[in-house]
């Protein structure tokens, strides 16, 4: 069965290679190994969020010197439990991850997918603490830009969100998301009642992005 789930996976069935390796990893009685090989398969290629929680809760239970590999496993599940909007999952493991895995390589990444997930929820503060935690000389270009992104929408409709806001369209301002950072942007304005700011920048909006959805939004401020 370990040939097979590791040729499966080699061959991109993940499918195959998913089923195989749950099956193994039962077929261990819960004694896990982190350095196993379809274990970290198991871990790349599972879709379940609730089984990933379990097998890694047994790994982290019985592990009392962590292997490195646990936290790349928590990352995976972040990872995933970001694009399923499994906010219990995130700070079940977040936490964890947020004080124990900072020498890892895919630290912030999974910091990443835990203060989008706090976002997510509606916690912005503790959203923003987690961001900050980010060693961001160390973050790829890919990741500065969704690190930005995130930044401001975590400032929406305060003081900083203007700062944040200008600061993305400088850097970013060809990316399929600066429509929604203008208005973002013009609302911050219209609240500290700088009209003259949020007209020029609504003018910009329907210049730059004709097919903005945000005309009737900001329909009452005149061209």
């Amino acid at each position: 069965m370990k040939i097979q789930t590791i040729q499966s996976y080699k061959q991109k069935d993940f499918v195959k290679a998913r089923r195989l390796a749950h099956q193994y990893i039962k077929s261990t009685s819960g004694n896990l190994n982190p350095n196993d090989r379809v274990v970290k398969i198991y871990f790349k290629v599972e879709s379940d969020l609730s089984k990933m929680d379990f097998y890694l809760d047994k790994l982290y239970k019985q592990e009392e010197q962590k292997d490195p590999n646990i936290y790349k496993f928590i990352y995976y599940l972040l990872d995933k439990a970001y694009l399923g909007k499994d906010v219990y999952l995130a700070k079940k493991w977040g936490e964890i991850f947020l004080f124990e895995a900072g020498n890892t390589k895919f630290y912030s990444r999974g910091i990443f997918a835990y203060s989008g997930l706090l976002y997510i929820a509606d916690e912005k503060s503790p959203s923003k603490k987690v961001l900050k935690r980010i060693p961001r000389k160390k973050m790829k270009k890919k990741w500065r830009f969704k690190y930005s992104l995130l930044k401001v929408a975590l400032y929406k409709n305060e003081k900083k969100a203007i700062k944040q806001a200008k600061k993305y369209l400088s850097k970013y301002y060809e990316s399929n998301h600066s429509d929604f950072v203008i208005a973002m942007l013009i609302q911050s304005y219209l609240n500290v009642k700088d009209y003259r700011n949020a007209k020029e920048w609504k003018q910009k909006l329907d210049s730059d992005f004709p097919d903005n959805g945000f005309q009737n939004e900001f329909a009452s401020i005149a061209n």
